[in-house]
């Protein structure tokens, strides 16, 4: 099932900085769950999980502007 809006998604991620320091993190065994696409995570985050699927890996890089601001 690809990630739409609507969709409950469980969320298993780290952020790190861009030198790789681990900065925040929702391990596999606690996932973070949220509603996609009403504004409950980073835009930048949001945008880039949408159409995905389950146990999809991969790595997204946030500008700040599609953060939390400059």
């Amino acid at each position: 099932m690809k990630v739409t809006k609507d969709l409950v998604v469980s969320l298993a991620y780290q952020v790190r900085t861009e030198d790789g320091v681990l900065v925040d993190e929702s391990p596999v065994s606690a996932p973070l769950d949220y509603l996609h696409g009403h504004g409950s995570l980073i835009a930048g985050l949001e945008k880039a999980l949408e159409g995905h699927e389950a146990g999809d890996r991969f790595d997204v890089h946030v500008a700040a502007n599609e953060a939390y601001g400059n």
